[in-house]
This record gives C-alpha cells, structure tokens and sequence, in this order.
C-alpha cells in the first residue's frame, strides 16, 4: 500500500500563515472601538513586488446579510499580544461608486482586490501560483490544510490563523 502524503513542513505551514491576513471591520462597542474579523484572505504574490488578496466573496459583499461595505480593514498575524489595539489597514472595496474587488459571475464565491500597503508591518509573505496545487492534486481524500481566523474562536484570539487539516471528501465526478 502506498504510504499517506507527508504532513507539510513547519517553514511551509508558517509561509502560508505569514500569507493569511484577517479582513475585519472597526465597530463601536459602547464608547470603545475595536476590530472585528469578518474572514481571511490570502496574499497572493503575483511577481516580487506586486500582489493581491484572494478571499471568499461574502468577506467583502454579503448584500443578503445587510452587509456591503465600501472599506474592509486587513491585518497580518502576529505572535505577540499587545496592549496598543491594531485596527488594520484601510482595504477600500468601493471608489468613485465602483467596485475595486473582482469576482468571476454570481455563482462564484471568489474575489481579489488590490493588496493596500501593509509597510507598516514586517514579515509579510506571499504566496506564489506556483505554491497552489493543480487540478492532478485534487481527488478524493487528498490531503488540506485550511487557514483562517474562525469567529468561533472569538476575536481575542484572533491575532494569528488557525490551521485544520483535513482531506477532500468528494469531488463531483461530472466536474461541475
């Protein structure tokens, strides 16, 4: 029998980890604003310099839960708590009453948007297309790991990704 598939490395997990943002919102609570994390998106680096955040589509236009906001905020993970609250950077969804996200057609649940400038961080990394699998990679009980900043785990212990790992349980068989 062939053996399972090699748990990925640390410096692998901790690359997409450093890649994985949270997208938030600041909200007042009472007299005190704080951030709120609405979902996770994922720095995608299209060359050295340049890049782009993928994240599902609702993170940034969810009209059947009232939610369709012009700016979303992003913040890097970090490893230390801190008294000093971090609101993010300012993401605009919305310029000039136009959509700057992209998604493909309705039933997609994709989207990119232009990555802000997140200079005032260190250690931010990317990932490339070539870091992605391929269409050979996906199959029943193949081996994932997901990324994010899960709600459930409630925001003071939202300051870096949790990681599941999982398998891919079905794979439609007429490919659609």
């Amino acid at each position: 029998p062939t053996p399972p598939p090699a748990a990925p490395s640390t410096e692998m997990l901790e690359h997409w980890r450093r890649a994985t943002l949270s997208v938030g919102q600041v909200v007042t609570d009472g007299l005190k604003q704080k951030y709120v994390t609405v979902g996770s998106a994922v720095i995608i680096a299209t060359d050295e310099h340049h890049g782009c955040l993928l994240t599902a589509k609702y993170v940034f236009f969810d009209p059947d839960h009232g939610y369709v906001p012009i700016t979303a905020r992003v913040r890097p993970p970090t490893n230390k708590s801190s008294t000093d609250p971090d609101y993010g950077v300012v993401l605009p969804l919305i310029v000039d009453g136009m959509n700057v996200w992209r998604s493909l057609p309705d039933d997609s649940d994709i989207a990119v948007a232009p990555l802000p400038d997140l200079s005032r961080y260190s250690d931010i990394h990317g990932v490339s297309m070539k870091d992605f699998g391929t269409t050979d990679d996906v199959f029943q009980g193949a081996p994932l790991i997901v990324l994010g900043y899960p709600a459930i785990a409630g925001e003071d212990r939202l300051i870096y990704p949790i990681a599941r790992s999982g398998m891919i349980a079905w794979v439609d068989p007429n490919d659609k």
